[in-house]
């Protein structure tokens, strides 16, 4: 029986997204002094690669940062979820579920996505659709959706909140430049 489980749960894993045989990560090898390593990150410049070389392959090619906790705050209220930086075109990629708000927020560089999860933990049962929050102590951002949790199933599922790619681009020097 338990073979059972962990064969549906592997066979299932992120079907639960309507274009989940059209979801890739693009990964990259690097030799090292331990041999090579393999790493989900790769150059910036690729994604427009992507886009002018095999465009008519791609309905989206979306930039994602690696997914990492960061500070959001609320007045006192402080959580560290774990989120990630994305073009807007992942909003349609993942078929994202909106509980409020829109899919379309991620177009102005100064909003956020929060998973219901986090959305939640901050505003209670209040709509936080408009309000302003703090990433990372700094950088003011304004909730533009709340959208439902995603699947455990997943590779999204430590996707607890959704930050515009223009944020992570304007504030991380060394993105642009790699």
């Amino acid at each position: 029986m338990l073979l059972a489980l962990w064969v549906d749960d592997e066979i299932s894993f992120n079907k639960s997204f309507k274009n989940h045989d059209r979801i890739a990560l693009v990964m990259q090898n690097k030799q090292s002094n331990v041999g090579i390593e393999t790493w989900p990150l790769t150059p910036y410049p690729l994604a427009d690669a992507l886009r002018a070389e095999y465009g008519s392959s791609f309905k989206q090619v979306v930039l994602a940062s690696a997914t990492w906790p960061h500070l959001l705050n609320l007045g006192s209220k402080n959580l560290r979820p774990t989120g990630t930086y994305f073009e807007p075109g992942v909003t349609e990629m993942l078929d994202l579920k909106m509980l409020s708000g829109t899919k379309t927020g991620l177009k102005d560089q100064n909003s956020i996505l929060l998973s219901g999860q986090v959305a939640a933990a901050l505003f209670g049962k209040t709509d936080p659709v408009g309000q302003i929050i703090k990433m990372d102590n700094q950088t003011p951002v304004k909730v533009a959706g709340v959208y439902q949790n995603l699947p455990l199933n997943s590779a999204f599922a430590d996707v607890q909140f959704i930050a515009p790619w223009k944020l992570y681009f304007s504030t991380t020097e060394w993105i642009r430049t790699a």
